[in-house]
């Protein structure tokens, strides 16, 4: 079973290491790009990239501010790489009330 999950998710690791941007250049009004930003960062954070999850996450935020799972990802990234400010500030974004 844990090699099961293992392999899943290094599928989806390799999978978001194909870049957002050409997609963006074909389409920049695509009103999916938040939802592949936001895909895009969640792999990256699952194949440990977590400078380029948070890229990706603020992006997605840009695009789309009502999009929860991105801000989620954005909070655990940055924690990840000990970047508190960021975490702290991306949690209230998305729920007021998990200010602690």
């Amino acid at each position: 079973m844990s090699l099961k999950i293992f392999t899943r998710h290094s599928v989806i690791a390799d999978a978001g290491k194909k870049p957002v941007k050409p997609r963006n250049r074909l389409s920049p009004r695509d009103p999916f790009s938040a939802i592949y930003h936001g895909v895009a960062a969640y792999a990256q954070f699952v194949g440990k990239n977590y400078s380029e999850a948070i890229s990706l996450s603020r992006e997605a935020v840009r695009l789309r501010g009502d999009f929860s799972g991105t801000y989620r990802v954005l909070t655990v990234a940055a924690g990840m790489v000990r970047q508190t400010e960021v975490a702290t500030a991306a949690l209230p974004a998305h729920d007021p009330d998990q200010t602690g």
